[in-house]
């Protein structure tokens, strides 16, 4: 019976270890940070922003040698007034840590059809992949 609850405890510590590490938040405050991930970590990336300015986020450089793009980018109107009609709230990308490396990600918030000098805001940070 000891010897069926150990080879238990012990079966149940590998599987364990097997589990990818817990998802990161990142935001717009960690723009210039560098990013520690792990193999399989998943990143979700959360910036602010107000679509019906005209203005977007848009990914310029998305990190392609360390990470995969796990979904495309989402809105979420902000909680305190959903409905309110020029209100703002959050743009969330979510993104897997793939291969091991160092890449930059990068995007910038600004109108599409204004040159690229125009940027209202950027956000880049350094992210590094370990095994």
């Amino acid at each position: 019976m000891l010897n069926h609850w150990i080879s238990l405890s012990l079966g149940g510590l590998l599987l364990a270890g097997c589990r990818p590490p817990a998802p990161i938040q990142v935001t717009g405050a960690d723009t210039g940070r560098h990013i520690d991930l792990r193999m399989n970590q998943e990143m979700e990336l959360r910036l602010q922003a107000n679509p019906t300015t005209g203005y977007r986020w848009q990914v310029i450089h998305a990190a392609p040698a360390v990470l995969d793009v796990l979904a495309e980018e989402r809105y979420t109107p902000a909680t305190s007034a959903p409905s309110v009609v020029g209100g703002g709230g959050t743009m969330t990308w979510r993104f897997r840590a793939a291969r091991a490396g160092q890449d930059s990600l990068e995007l910038v918030y600004r109108r599409p059809w204004e040159p690229e000098s125009a940027s209202a805001q950027t956000f880049k940070c350094e992210v590094a992949v370990r095994p």
